[in-house]
């Protein structure tokens, strides 16, 4: 498990897919390759943002560690984007 969001991860296919559990109902979050290495190019951890529902400066501060889970939780709920 992945302690910054508290995400599940499975690795048994070409990617790493990220599972959270939001209010009792399980969101694949996000995914990586197998093949990623070193630093995240600025595009796909905007793709990254896109998949968790925040903005760039929102990402960055989830990365940073100033955004909390359950800051990112309440954006995620207010998101209209439909799962």
């Amino acid at each position: 498990m992945t302690t910054k969001a508290s995400a599940d991860e499975n690795r048994k296919r070409n990617h790493i897919y990220f599972y959270a559990v939001i209010k009792g109902k399980r969101y694949r979050i996000t995914k990586i390759s197998h093949g990623a290495k070193g630093q995240i190019s600025k595009s796909r951890l905007g793709d990254f943002a896109q998949q968790m529902r925040l903005s760039g400066r929102q990402m960055q501060q989830f990365v940073d560690c100033t955004l909390s889970r359950d800051e990112w939780l309440e954006i995620w709920g207010m998101s209209p984007r439909q799962v």
